[in-house]
């Protein structure tokens, strides 16, 4: 019983330091995603998209390095470049966004918005296990913050809608498909999936 007791406490002791590592490693990403994304649009907005691509490398390279998984962060941000190629290049051309500031182009959209989506990617890895498995949940996020998300922007002046009602359908519709897809390949492709401080607990059981 004693021993028994003992072990029980050490597992505790153990969830507790890997729910503390979690939540520690999850605070550091969303905050320095979110301090990307406004130094980013900012710049863009004050017609200093060149800078914004090299101030993005940069936040790439310090998540990169800081990171304990560096071939899947680089993996991810490498996904998250496609995707914004391809995402961007087709809303410039659809009419859906406008960018008065290009600078750094790939194709018709600016680098500095693809760069964005490669730190957005990397932010991925730590997402909640609810909107990881319930595709449901992601398709209603990625249908409302997306589009949130280029509203602030353009609010900001990195971006216009020529057409904003449809501007804002075809980003919804976009980004309903796009999070989950994203969440699928970005589950499929990594070495180790993480495993939560109470899954880890499961298994001790």
């Amino acid at each position: 019983m004693v021993g028994q007791s003992l072990l029980t406490g050490a597992q505790g002791q153990s969830v507790r330091q890997m729910q503390e590592q979690s939540l520690g490693r999850t605070a550091w990403t969303v905050g320095w995603f979110y301090v990307a994304w406004f130094t980013l649009v900012l710049l863009a907005a004050h017609g200093s998209s060149e800078a914004a691509v090299v101030v993005a490398c940069a936040f790439a390279a310090l998540h990169v390095a800081v990171s304990k998984s560096r071939t899947e962060e680089v993996r991810a941000l490498c996904l998250g470049l496609g995707f914004g190629a391809i995402w961007e290049n087709f809303a410039v051309l659809v009419g859906a966004l406008d960018f008065p500031h290009l600078g750094y182009r790939i194709g018709w959209a600016p680098a500095w918005i693809i760069s964005l989506w490669a730190l957005f990617a990397s932010t991925l890895r730590v997402a909640p296990t609810w909107i990881r498995q319930q595709r449901i949940a992601a398709v209603a996020c990625g249908a409302t913050l997306g589009p949130l998300s280029y509203w602030a922007g353009a609010r900001l002046g990195a971006a216009t809608f020529p057409h904003p009602g449809w501007s804002l359908a075809i980003l919804a519709t976009g980004w309903a498909v796009l999070l989950p897809l994203l969440l699928a390949i970005l589950d499929r492709t990594q070495d180790q999936r993480p495993v939560s401080a109470l899954e880890d607990a499961d298994a001790h059981r």
